[in-house]
């Protein structure tokens, strides 16, 4: 379970925090951010499906030319708030229905956190830090460290050949047990 979101320079969001619990409703104003909200877990999403980051902000097509993903709302140079040159986006969520990260980092139930931040070339965005960590309850260091990539070209979730299986099972665990905010987006888009 998704237990926090943290936005920096994202949509509109300058740096912003949000708690998740199994049940998060998310109301406000017109143009307060909800969707911006929405389309940070979706890009969340794409980043645990495996598509680079152009094709998380714009599409992604499959074998004969379908549709696979429809990109984030707006153009892909407005992910970035205005007059910045890049974004981040973090997340915790729980570890405990996540078996294969407590072996991996002989961890004790403690949450797992993603952050991905990205910075804008002139012709497109990349990935300028990506890291997956597990906290450790009982053990010293505080964090275990699964991934943390550093890297100038290509960068981690565009070039195959440098990711790692452990971001794509807990992005998979996750959206098993989020189903119900994928319900709530579905329901969100359609009105």
């Amino acid at each position: 379970m998704i237990t926090s979101l943290r936005l920096v320079d994202f949509k509109n969001f300058v740096d912003e925090s949000l708690r998740m619990g199994p049940f998060t409703v998310i109301a406000g104003a017109n143009a307060s951010g909800k969707s911006n909200i929405r389309d940070a877990l979706r890009f969340l999403h794409g980043v645990g499906r495996g598509y680079t980051l152009a094709e998380i902000l714009d599409r992604k097509y499959g074998p004969g030319d379908e549709l696979q993903w429809d990109g984030i709302r707006g153009a892909p140079n407005e992910v970035a708030r205005l007059g910045q040159d890049g974004f981040e986006v973090h997340v915790r969520a729980k570890a405990e229905g996540l078996p294969a990260f407590r072996e991996a980092a002989r961890c004790t139930r403690g949450p797992v956190s993603y952050r991905i931040r990205s910075k804008r070339s002139p012709e497109r965005f990349h990935v300028v830090q990506e890291s997956l960590k597990v906290e450790e309850r009982y053990v010293s260091p505080k964090y275990h460290v699964l991934y943390d990539s550093h890297p100038a070209d290509p960068d981690p979730v565009h070039d195959k050949r440098t990711r790692r299986t452990f971001f794509f099972e807990w992005a998979k665990a996750v959206n098993r047990e989020n189903t119900d905010i994928e319900l709530l987006q579905g329901r969100i888009s359609r009105r």
